[in-house]
């Protein structure tokens, strides 16, 4: 008898142990608590998912382990589990470190022979990243349909500015009167206000026009740093780092320096009380693992630019929306809510990566991945120096090709009035019958709008070459993008000209394109 109640201890402890062998080897956490909701084992998996040992975490309370929103689950579950003896959910806990991590928690009782409750089992499934790059994958889709809704409407409303401002700087060289030209200042001044407006919203939906080149993040954020010293309240301690031997990138140094601008002015508002304001930046390498948790990321070679804070945070609901245009949660008369997308903006139009990590009341952190300059060759697009002295034309015939009639007339007059003469057409069909019945070689230049109906600008192009391949070409449109970029590969054009644009704008673009600078 002593015999076999001995057999029975070892096959139960062989049978236990076997359990206990399984549970560790299982992916998901698996935590077993008492009737206290205390623990009483979890197995390696939890143990490497929230950072306790099993001895650490034994006899721990189960509700310390969940996130402060998320508290009222565990009542909830209590409740599902007295009716039910089950309970399921996405559940938001903490790790040792004070990572936040959300689980699929599954719940069930473990019960007696008799039917009573003994204990309750928690299966686990960490699903953090998943969710962050479900997350990442709606907002890059949202990102891209505002862009797409802001620069249409952006295209709209440069293509109605660009014929109002050309029209008051006419007025203004037609008239001496100082009332009527203190008006003109102003209503020129609204315009470009509008205008600057416009092309912030374009650097949301786009980037900004680039001129790309090798360029020192180092110097930049040094010059940076002196503005920032100099500017910032004593109440905000400053701390800039720059890794040595820092690799180089392609990128626009205004646009550089705007971004660092931008988050280091955010960093200082969320700080009225005062705080710490760390820049960084450093090499570093992007391996598969790191680039799985940031959508479109590639592995690689990257410097990567950190701006940090430690004040009052961003609120986790409103955390994926802090890039959009016009979103801000400053006071009215305080902000835009333009700042943070052209930010966006301008690091999309970089190839580059943007992270942000926030905790209300413990801060802010902003990481930026602009790809090394061995990674990446951009090409600078071309735009009128505008230091140089305007030159008159002398009879030089253009052809200017615009469906706005409105653009069309005052692009004219600007053009006679500085010595041009102009042919006008309303759409590519017409520019292309003009063109055939004037006398070869004796219109040396055509300003074609890029977005047209019947005939676009890339096919007019492509037609004016055919009846003559030295033509001189500018590009006018509202809205610029990879797409119209990549519509005028290979096409050779002189220049390029955004609406709304000067009439300065235009006359250097044209003497430019004829090689009157020369």
């Amino acid at each position: 008898m002593q015999e076999e109640n001995s057999r029975a201890h070892e096959n139960n402890l062989d049978s236990m142990f076997d359990q206990v062998f399984l549970l560790n080897v299982i992916p998901d956490s698996i935590i077993i608590v008492d009737l206290d909701w205390k623990l009483l084992f979890w197995n390696s998996s939890a143990e490497q998912l929230y950072g306790w040992t099993f001895e650490e975490a034994k006899g721990m309370a189960l509700k310390d382990l969940i996130a402060e929103q998320d508290l009222q689950k565990l009542e909830e579950a209590k409740r599902e589990l007295a009716k039910k003896g089950s309970y399921e959910a996405n559940i938001v806990q903490k790790a040792k470190n004070g990572r936040i991590i959300v689980t699929r928690s599954r719940w069930v009782t473990i019960k007696e022979q008799d039917g009573n409750v003994r204990a309750y089992l928690l299966v686990n499934q960490d699903i953090t990243e998943q969710l962050n790059l479900e997350a990442q994958l709606r907002r890059a889709q949202r990102m891209e349909s505002l862009g797409s809704l802001a620069g249409g409407i952006a295209h709209d409303l440069n293509n109605i500015l660009a014929p109002i401002l050309m029209s008051v700087q006419i007025l203004n060289s037609k008239t001496s009167d100082p009332e009527m030209k203190k008006l003109i200042a102003s209503l020129e001044t609204s315009v470009k206000r509008g205008s600057e407006i416009i092309k912030h919203v374009l650097t949301f939906a786009k980037g900004a026009e680039k001129d790309f080149s090798l360029q020192n993040l180092g110097q930049i954020i040094s010059e940076v740093e002196s503005i920032v010293k100099r500017t910032f309240p004593r109440n905000i301690e400053l701390k800039f780092g720059i890794a040595r031997d820092l690799s180089r990138i392609m990128g626009d140094a205004t646009q550089l320096q705007q971004i660092l601008m931008n988050l280091c002015i955010n960093a200082r508002d969320a700080m009225p009380e005062g705080g710490r304001l760390t820049v960084t930046a450093q090499d570093v390498y992007l391996d598969e693992a790191f680039s799985r948790h940031i959508l479109g990321a590639k592995p690689g070679k990257y410097v990567m630019l950190t701006v940090s804070d430690t004040g009052s945070g961003i609120p986790y609901e409103i955390q994926d929306k802090v890039f959009e245009p016009f979103f801000t949660t400053k006071a009215k008369g305080k902000g835009t809510g333009l700042g943070l997308s052209i930010v966006y903006g301008i690091v999309k139009s970089h190839g580059g990566l943007i992270k942000l990590y926030s905790e209300p009341g413990k801060g802010t952190e902003f990481k930026i991945f602009f790809p090394i300059a061995d990674q990446k060759g951009i090409v600078a697009e071309q735009y009128p120096d505008q230091s140089k002295k305007i030159i008159r034309g002398n009879g030089e015939r253009i052809l200017v090709i615009e469906d706005e009639l409105f653009a069309l007339q005052i692009t004219k007059e600007i053009l006679e009035l500085n010595g041009y003469s102009v042919l006008a057409a309303t759409d590519g069909a017409s520019a292309v019958n003009i063109f055939e019945n004037a006398e070869k070689g004796s219109i040396p230049l055509a300003i074609t709008d890029l977005n047209m109906p019947t005939m676009d600008g890339p096919s007019t192009i492509k037609a004016l070459r055919k009846l003559d391949k030295n033509i001189k070409i500018i590009v006018s449109s509202g809205l610029f993008n990879e797409t119209s970029a990549n519509s005028l590969t290979g096409l050779e054009i002189q220049g390029y000209l955004t609406k709304p644009y000067t009439a300065e704008q235009l006359l250097l673009m044209v003497q430019k394109a004829l090689g009157k600078d020369s």
